[in-house]
């Protein structure tokens, strides 16, 4: 079940990247159909690589390279200062949109300079005084996509933006300056320099959101996106760099028991 699992995940996410994937001795080859986002925003085909089971090597692919090292647990900063506070509110609910819309309206209260929400639609405020309005597509079926506030990182000038799902959910990236978005598998990373970051999810078990990794450059105030990595018997559930290629990565590792208690492993990846 767990090789067919990240098939699932990436087949059923409408938004998040879907394209051929080169072989390799952990890799498989699978080629999606790309959806249009119901915003009417179309993502570009993309390449998504997989790595079946993380161990100890290095794995190749066509632009770059991985390599893979067990290393001992540590602490793993939270990616929010608050984050006591929003996982709190999470707990309150039972539905995931309200939940996260919970945390939107508390956010509300201290980032108002950043966003305001009307109704169905999240108005986000631009470096040049415009604005930039995500408006929630609501038909009760699968072309569903709600926007709710998640965080705005000065230290990349970069909103983050949940997007819920009618089963699942993605993220997007909005540039503050120019306004630029682009759709993320998670919430992200900046890397030391500022240069990078990586988007992590962990979707093992239900399947309709992505599990796995993507990584962006930021160049020249746009995002580009470097290359994704589709997890198989692992999924990302925190993250830390060390340097400007390396980071520390968290991870639940699959397992057949019935109570989805997954064990947690820690790894190092450096990417050449």
């Amino acid at each position: 079940m767990k090789h067919v699992l990240p098939i699932i995940v990436f087949l059923l996410l409408v938004v998040a990247c879907t394209s051929t994937t080169k072989d390799n001795s952990n890799s498989k080859v699978k080629t999606d159909t790309l959806a249009s986002i119901s915003n009417e925003i179309e993502l570009p085909q993309e390449k998504v690589d997989t790595i079946i089971d993380l161990k100890d090597t290095t794995f190749h692919f066509s632009t770059y390279s991985v390599n893979v090292e067990t290393v001992d647990s540590l602490e793993i900063p939270n990616l929010y200062s608050d984050a006591a506070v929003r996982e709190n509110i999470l707990n309150n609910y039972d539905n995931s949109y309200k939940a996260f819309k919970g945390v939107e309206q508390y956010l509300e209260k201290t980032q108002s300079m950043y966003f305001k929400r009307n109704g169905k639609t999240l108005t986000l405020s631009l470096a040049n005084g415009k604005t930039k309005e995500l408006k929630d597509i609501s038909k009760d079926n699968y072309d569903d996509i709600l926007y709710t506030y998640e965080h705005f990182f000065p230290n990349i000038n970069t909103y983050l933006v949940r997007g819920q799902f009618y089963e699942g959910n993605c993220y997007m990236i909005i540039n503050r300056n120019t306004g630029e978005e682009k759709y993320t598998i998670g919430e992200i990373y900046a890397d030391p320099q500022n240069q990078k970051f990586i988007a992590i999810s962990e979707d093992m078990e239900a399947g309709y959101s992505s599990n796995g990794l993507q990584m962006f450059e930021i160049k020249n105030e746009k995002f580009i996106k470097k290359f994704t990595i589709e997890g198989g018997s692992w999924g990302p559930i925190a993250l830390k760099w060390i340097d400007n290629s390396s980071v520390i990565m968290k991870v639940h590792i699959w397992t057949d028991e019935e109570d989805y208690s997954y064990p947690t492993k820690f790894f190092k990846l450096t990417f050449q």
